[in-house]
């Protein structure tokens, strides 16, 4: 806690000369009298406060962390009124309020309410809300075109009704042609699944919970013939055109808890998974029985970690064999961990064989043959809907934005910002070049360390740059999102950050989608001069693309910005650079740039990818919504 305390007004006391200087290096001093003219800018973070006299201190701009300064058997020494003067009131109120609030518990710091592939007999308390997004991402496949092998993508939302009645839904989406060859060919392969699920607690005490759970789910396949599909082929329809089928799969389960201790938890979960036992006059996956079993370790208020396996039986199977099209039984298996950036945002990784992130889907091996490593992500999100969720883990309240930390909210001009925007606020960018490129971007902070953005982009250099280096022909548009794991505004050494955006292009077919992924880095080493540094790759069918940007941001006025850019691309393409001029008022939070370039685009793949030649181009800025506020 930053004490912004006022100097005194009643008069300032000399201090004992031989206390202050058995304080200072020590931070400990019994019965000491600190009331001295200026204390401003000592560091208390550490230091025993007990008895000691700060009736006369100037304490303004302390850069010590009072809170930890009055813990436990130090209250005293602040909690006294008379200790501090009249205009120190507006931060003892805040001393006083923050040791009185009690924050509850969010979902991600309680125990999990499932693991990767095992529902646990944990649920949601009442009102309680966790959003989940995700990808599962193999290698790239054996077959002629690898590509960037295969992506499952999911989706969950989970809603705690009351403190036994948890409701869910989840979907995920497939298509790809299979990563190994399936009687000689790679057929192509769609899943769709959409699936609401219930989950009722039916007993709990201090160590054991049981609970009942199932979900029942819509599911559509689409597979060229041959491939699920024995059915004859009509003259009219090509071999290589899929045949789609809906219906409707289920699953049923009886998850049972049993903790070690607060931290340490051990899951079964027997159930049963109903599919149909032919699809298209070919076999299917039918009903199999499933035992799953896990383990769960909060080693952290950040770090948990999880494993868990699932063995099917019975007269169906869980796993498709590509030699034969038979069904058999497969042992499926994660491992992996959460990180927590706050109590309101978490990270997954982890790897696993299993196919879906639907109920009835995870018991499934992945198609075919279930031997593939499958790396996970999965972003939680848990929103505060009143129910008083803490907002950061540290333990110091957040220092509000300077002018200059709302500048570096704005991305660069093809690099990322390292910042993430404050809760409840928007960023809107707009722009163009002469050499044909287009975008428009939006950004809103669901979070202190997390936002969520929207793209749409037109890349220019279509004389010089093929459709293939440009990721189609098309406009460009696609979601992503940013989660932020240091801040230097809060105190870290530099600012870090983690994003991830997916664009389809929706030119002519085949229409090319591209998987970007960047780590942007920024370091302020004074108030006027920010560093960028910024490893990033693009990923599409025809070609991946590695760089490092490079940038430099330098405040030559209150408003003005000259923004340097560089980056090398290691794929055998040319460099990227960009220069330019910015204005930013962060009083009315409205800029513009004007600078040049030789990329195609500002956006992902488009700050990848240079042009043979140079443009010049423009953007605008706006930033607006109830986060943004300045010192």
């Amino acid at each position: 806690l930053l004490l912004t305390a006022a100097s005194l007004s009643e008069p300032a006391k000399a201090a004992n000369p031989n206390q202050l200087e058995q304080f200072l290096p020590t931070n400990k001093c019994t019965n000491c009298d600190l009331s001295v003219p200026n204390l401003s800018s000592t560091d208390f973070s550490e230091a025993d406060l007990k008895d000691i006299n700060l009736s006369h201190a100037n304490l303004r701009a302390t850069v010590g962390l009072i809170s930890q300064a009055t813990a436990e058997s130090n209250n005293e020494a602040i909690d006294n009124p008379d200790r501090l003067s009249s205009q120190a009131s507006e931060s003892k109120a805040w001393l006083e309020k923050l040791k009185q609030r009690k924050y509850k518990l969010s979902p991600l710091q309680e125990p999990p309410i499932r693991l990767f592939n095992l529902e646990t007999a944990n649920q949601l308390q009442s009102g309680a809300l966790q959003l989940g997004v995700g990808v599962r991402q193999t290698r790239p496949a054996d077959r002629p075109s690898a590509g960037t092998g295969d992506q499952i993508y999911y989706t969950s939302i989970d809603w705690g009704i009351t403190d036994r009645l948890q409701l869910g839904f989840a979907a995920e989406f497939f298509d790809d042609a299979t990563y190994h060859p399936v009687n000689g060919q790679f057929p192509n392969l769609t899943i769709i699944s959409f699936a609401p699920s219930f989950k009722y607690r039916i007993f709990k005490d201090d160590r054991l919970t049981m609970a009942i759970s199932g979900a029942v789910e819509l599911f559509r396949l689409s597979t060229t013939p041959g491939f699920f599909n024995d059915r004859p082929i009509p003259a009219s329809v090509r071999t290589d055109d899929k045949v789609p089928n809906t219906f409707v799969i289920g699953s049923l389960q009886v998850p049972v808890t049993y903790a070690i201790d607060p931290q340490v938890q051990l899951h079964l979960t027997p159930g049963i998974a109903f599919y149909p036992e032919t699809v298209n006059g070919a076999s299917f996956f039918g009903t199999f029985f499933n035992l799953g079993t896990g383990v769960s370790w909060q080693a952290s208020e950040r770090f948990s970690f999880y494993a868990d396996a699932n063995l099917s039986f019975g007269s169906g199977g869980n796993a498709f064999r590509s030699e034969d099209n038979s069904f058999f039984n497969k042992v499926l298996w994660s491992i992996g961990a959460r990180y927590a950036l706050n109590p309101k945002v978490a990270v997954e990784l982890y790897g696993t064989n299993a196919f879906g992130a639907t109920p009835t889907t995870r018991l499934l091996a992945f198609i075919p043959d279930g031997n593939e490593l499958l790396v996970g992500a999965t972003l939680k999100y848990t929103p505060d809907l009143g129910q008083g969720y803490a907002s950061t883990f540290r333990k110091q309240p957040a220092v509000q934005l300077s002018n200059r930390d709302t500048q570096l909210l704005l991305d660069g001009l093809t690099l990322t910002t390292a910042s993430t925007l404050p809760p409840t606020s928007f960023r809107l960018r707009g722009g163009g070049g002469s050499g044909g490129s287009s975008s428009l971007s939006l950004a809103y902070g669901l979070t202190n360390d997390l936002q969520a953005e929207l793209t749409v982009d037109q890349f220019g250099g279509s004389d010089s740059v093929s459709t293939t280096d440009s990721g189609g022909p098309g406009v460009k548009f696609g979601p992503g999102a940013k989660i932020r794991f240091l801040d230097q505004g809060q105190g870290d050494p530099f600012s870090l950050s983690f994003r991830l955006a997916g664009v389809r292009d929706f030119g002519e077919r085949p229409r090319l989608g591209t998987l970007f992924a960047e780590l942007p880095i920024v370091y302020q080493s004074n108030p006027k001069l920010a560093f960028f540094f910024d490893p990033k790759a693009a990923f599409n069918n025809f070609d991946d693309k590695v760089g490092l940007g490079l940038g430099v941001n330098y405040a030559v006025a209150d408003k003005w910005q000259l923004i340097g850019e560089f980056t090398p691309v290691f794929t055998g393409d040319r460099s990227v650079w960009s220069l330019g001029l910015r204005y930013f008022d962060p009083k009315s939070n409205l800029g513009f740039d004007v600078y040049g370039s030789n990329a195609i685009g500002q956006n992902q793949l488009g700050g990848l990818v240079a042009e043979s030649g140079a443009s010049v181009g423009f953007n605008v800025h706006w930033l607006f919504g109830g986060g943004i506020k300045q010192r």
